[in-house]
Formats: C-alpha cells, structure tokens, sequence
C-alpha cells in the first residue's frame, strides 16, 4: 500500500506513525514536496490509525496555511509556537482547510503595554494605602470621640429613664391626658433605645 501526502517548502520534523509504528517517508522524485512510504501490511479503515506530522517556518510571506485533504481525515490539528490554532474532525477527501496566522506582536508594544499596566496599577495601590491611611486616623479619632462620649450618653440615657418614670407616675395620677402621656412617652423611648444603640456600637 502505497501512501502519500503533500508539504510545504522548508518542511521539517517529518514523521508518519501507522498503527503505533513511526516511519520515514521519503521524497518523491517527480514531485515537489510529496512524500511516501510503502507500507506492506495493508490498510483498512477499522484497524489502521494513521497519523501525519510536519513543521514547516513560517516568514513574513506566508500569512496563512492551506491543506488540501487526498483521503478521508479523521482529525487535523494546526499548532503555532506551540499553541493550537484549529483543530477539524471528519474531513472528507477533497477538502481544503486554510487557516491565518496570528500577527506577531510588536515587542516595544508589548513593553508599553506592560509598562502602561505596571503605572496603573501603582496608581491603584496608591491610592489603595492613601483612602486606608485616611480611615485609619479617621476612625482613631472616631474611636476617642466615642470614649468621651460614653459618659454623656449614659448620663442622657439615665435621664430619660427617669423622665419615663416620672410622665408614667404623673398619667397614673391623671395629671396627664392620655394622649399627652403616649406623645411624650413615645418620644422620650425612642431617644432611649436610640442612645442605648449608641451605646452598643
């Protein structure tokens, strides 16, 4: 069985692997860039794994890769600087894969880019310690204005527990009217619970 296939110029790294078994193919003759091997054992569809694989460089004046497919494929893959450009499954004889290359990135470009990255992200954590800096002394000082003023809450929280107590003596001897008494019973009880959440946090 006689098995062909079709490369580029320059190509390199040449290998066929049949059934687990690599051969070397060798060039033809009358043909520029076709390659064969005789391969004695026979091939059929159900016991034979065929498996092609070349490198080739590519320069400034290929921008894409094309492959025209003389025998049914099962699968194509196409690397580039060692990462995967495509991969086709199920390619029927007669077929044509092109696929482009990617363009090759400038490397001062590259460098700005990073450097652009680099000052951004300097600027960030500037800003990151100044805003912490800022709340830390802002809640240092949060934290002596709560010390000085436990004491006026307490006091003011003392108060208004008395105050309670003297309208609820007051309503119970009708001094009051009730609807007095519930407006300032509402209103003293709420300025309590208030400072008595002060007070907690």
């Amino acid at each position: 069985e006689r098995i062909q296939f079709s490369t580029y110029e320059d190509a390199t790294d040449l290998y066929l692997i049949i059934n687990n078994t690599e051969y070397t193919p060798k060039a033809v003759p009358t043909s520029d860039y076709l390659y064969e091997i005789n391969y004695t054992q026979g091939i059929t569809q159900e016991q034979t794994t065929l498996l092609i694989s070349y490198s080739y460089p590519k320069n400034e004046a290929n921008q894409e890769f094309s492959k025209d497919f003389i025998y049914d494929t099962e699968t194509f893959t196409l690397k580039f600087d060692q990462e995967q450009l495509t991969k086709s499954e199920q390619i029927n004889k007669g077929s044509t894969i092109t696929v482009q290359f990617p363009e090759k990135q400038d490397t001062a470009q590259s460098l700005n880019l990073y450097t652009t990255i680099l000052i951004a992200l300097l600027f960030v954590l500037l800003i990151v310690t100044t805003v912490y800096g800022f709340k830390k002394r802002k809640n240092v000082k949060k934290r002596n204005r709560e010390t000085e003023s436990t004491e006026l809450l307490t006091t003011e929280k003392a108060l208004l527990m008395s105050l309670l107590k003297e309208i609820e003596k007051k309503h119970r001897n009708h001094k009051i009217s009730d609807e007095t008494y519930e407006k300032l019973k509402t209103n003293y009880k709420q300025q309590t619970v208030d400072i008595m959440s002060n007070l907690e946090d």
